[in-house]
């Protein structure tokens, strides 16, 4: 299969850009590429003595627990593929040399970072497999419902955002209506099937996603909720013949009951297959058999064969994504777990009965095949979990439900109820979005800088000039039928007014990367960095002293929040960061905090949303730095890449994995950056896939 590109780090290591500059300041001196390091070691020790040592090694001073004493070598600098990976980031993303520091030749840039992935590519992979995991809340929801066919969740599910109109089937016709109607799960709850036992919310991995295998363990009380949860979905009283598809072919009692036994052992030769994503071994099949036909023998033959569902959602073989491991068992096991892991990304659910027969018969291997089977899913409507699970996360929209802009002020967000504010709507927009780009395989440039967005009329009404000029809300929104959040009609509307749309943009993102009465820049700098560019902050230092500690309070109407905040900055403590994220957060400062455009702050100064992306592309508003950002595509989709990679895999990514994104995104630019054409990238890739091109365990 096709190998996969660079990913950026998900954490800033300061050592690390200690010793990229030493590096590079070696490397303009010399003016050549890095040869064979071990000439230069007397010239890269010196540079270390005089620039590093004094935080990191020296009488035995070693902040970031880092000591760069040690690396008196590339042979030892190899030994440290992360410390590579990030050299190679700070680098590329611009932050070294400091600013401080003479500017870096274009040439001599492009030979270092060369010279470290080579150095990266001789070094040990750790890693890099797919990895063991329970399913977590959002999986085992929709495992279950695929497995039963039930036309309701099991359980709540808040992480679910959006919830559409039965009637969306279009994902094949590769074209959006003009019309959706949709309710946001943000604040209504859909019905689910009641008397079933809570599944605790997963933790979102300090990585990324809240499907990563080192967050998803199983411990021995979670083990006990598990099997009181199996019980409590079949026991449901909305678990029967309306709610359940497979209640005729599974549950309900066979017309010929002389062979009782070869019925239940038919019936669950089929289920257990489904359920365990794999042919059923005989002994296995043997054990559920004698379960069901004892209980069915004592009560009915529907309760036999629930008594043997819940056995089922019970074991580890159904909550428990596996992958083969033992040589022997590739044949065997390999391509089961493949379509496991495939479905599972693009579904967030079980692998059908024609992926599982693929598995099978081995041709899952054949690449043709697994290219084929990737784009009859892709087309399956099931693949929206998957648009509203990976967007949701990505862009983290689930803080919207925390927003809380003061009412006092913005009496208009919450139009008159507190339980359903304007966020609400404004959540839905950036997910009708990136399904819009997926369903039409748009450029992913349409993410930053589209042409329509779906809005409702209560949104439509809220980006206005109408509603900026604080005219009455009853007059603009013309009655009570535009505020209601459940079953809303959202329109695509042409995008007339450009300082809004895109997954930037927006009221959802501005809103929730807010306080209640003024905006935070520094939270909106951080999601620009671990949303658009892939690469977020570190939390702050404990002892950093909040904002308006040390500065006369008298002076606070008088200033500007930049202002404010280069107070802040004098602090070396909080310099390094500030220095990456103010730039990315005063330049959406023309947005207040319900994401809306403003010119002056409520004390009449002006406001300043001037700055420079990566130390080169120059902007004075929003609308600037979106132009900017679409200057620097390639690093988004990139960036994107390394998002899915992580949501794919379900762990972060190796160091080795790193370096290759680049490559990619050179091979997926022929075709305009579709998204899917990226998603597919995705599930080619070997790490991914575990299988080269002839179809043999890598």
């Amino acid at each position: 299969m096709r190998s996969f590109p660079h990913f950026f780090s998900p954490h800033f290591v300061k050592s690390s850009r200690c010793l990229l500059a030493v590096i590079l300041l070696l490397q303009s001196s010399i003016g050549q590429a890095v040869e064979k390091p071990d000439g230069n070691v007397p010239q890269v020790m010196q540079l270390i003595q005089n620039r590093c040592v004094k935080c990191h090694g020296k009488d035995g001073k070693v902040k970031g627990k880092v000591d760069l004493l040690k690396l008196d070598s590339f042979d030892k600098l190899s030994s440290y593929p992360d410390l590579i990976k990030e050299m190679i980031e700070v680098l590329d993303a611009g932050d070294m040399p400091p600013e401080k520091e003479p500017v870096l030749p274009e040439a001599d840039r492009v030979t270092i970072i060369a010279t470290l992935k080579d150095i990266l590519i001789t070094t040990r992979n750790e890693g890099g497999k797919a990895e063991v995991r329970r399913l977590n809340r959002f999986q085992y929801n929709y495992a279950v419902r695929d497995l039963f066919q039930l036309n309701r969740d099991v359980f709540s599910l808040p992480e679910r955002l959006i919830y559409r109109d039965s009637t969306y089937e279009n994902i094949s016709e590769g074209k959006m209506p003009d019309e959706i109607s949709v309710t946001s799960r943000a604040y209504f709850e859909i019905h689910s099937m009641s008397g079933v036992d809570p599944f605790p919310q997963d933790l979102r991995a300090e990585h990324g996603f809240d499907n990563q295998a080192d967050s998803l363990s199983m411990s021995p009380l979670l083990m006990e909720s598990f099997l009181s949860l199996s019980g409590s979905i079949i026991k449901s009283p909305e678990f029967n013949p309306d709610t359940c598809g497979v209640w005729q072919d599974f549950f309900a009692e066979p017309k010929n009951k002389e062979d009782l036994e070869g019925t239940i052992r038919k019936r669950l030769s089929t289920f257990l297959t489904r359920a365990f994503r794999r042919p059923i071994d005989e002994g296995t099949l043997d054990r559920y058999t004698e379960k069901a036909l004892a209980a069915a023998k004592a009560t009915s033959f529907t309760e036999g064969m629930k008594t043997a569902a819940s056995a089922a959602l019970a074991s580890p073989r159904f909550f428990y994504i596996y992958n083969a491991s033992d040589q022997e068992q590739v044949a065997n096991d390999a391509l089961f777990d493949l379509a496991s892991r495939l479905s599972f990304f693009l579904w967030s659910s079980l692998p059908d009965d024609e992926l599982i027969e693929l598995a099978a018969s081995g041709d899952l291997s054949k690449p043709e095949v697994f290219e084929q089977t990737i784009e009859r899913m892709m087309n399956d409507k099931r693949v929206l979990r998957f648009c509203d699970s990976f967007t949701a996360q990505w862009l983290q929209l689930t803080k919207i439900r925390s927003a809380a802009p003061d009412p006092k002020v913005n009496k208009s967000y919450y139009q008159g109820n507190k339980r359903m504010p304007v966020g609400s709507h404004m959540v839905l927009e950036p997910l009708l979005l990136f399904e819009t780009v997926y369903v039409e395989n748009r450029s992913v440039a349409d993410l930053l800088d589209p042409d329509t967005s779906y809005r409702s009329p209560l949104l439509d009404a809220w980006y206005s000039e109408d509603f900026l000029q604080g005219k009455p809300r009853g007059k603009i929104l013309g009655g009570k039928k535009f505020l209601k959040v459940d079953n809303v009609k959202f329109t695509r509307l042409p995008i007339k007014d450009k300082r809004y749309g895109g997954i930037l943009n927006n009221a959802a993102v501005m809103t929730m990367t807010s306080g209640s009465q003024e905006t935070h820049p520094i939270t909106r700098g951080a999601w620009v960095l671990e949303a658009i560019f892939n690469d977020p902050p570190p939390p702050p230092p404990a002892n950093v002293p909040l904002l308006d500690e040390n500065i006369d309070h008298k002076k606070l109407n008088k200033m500007t929040l930049r202002e404010r905040f280069s107070v802040h900055r004098e602090d070396e403590n909080c310099a390094g960061c500030h220095s990456r994220l103010d730039p990315l957060g005063f330049a959406l400062e023309h947005f207040d905090v319900t994401g809306r455009w403003r010119d002056k702050y409520e004390n009449g100064l002006a406001i300043d949303a001037t700055g420079k992306l990566l130390k080169e592309h120059e902007f004075s508003n929003a609308l600037d730095f979106k132009a900017a950002l679409m200057k620097e595509e390639h690093r988004f989709v990139r960036s994107l890449y390394g998002h899915l990679m992580k949501y794919a895999l379900s762990r972060k990514l190796t160091a080795q994995e790193s370096i290759g994104l680049d490559q990619i995104v050179n091979n997926t630019a022929s075709e305009g950056h579709r998204l899917r054409a990226i998603i597919k990238e995705v599930a080619l890739h070997k790490s991914f896939t575990q299988f080269n091109q002839s179809g043999d365990n890598q």
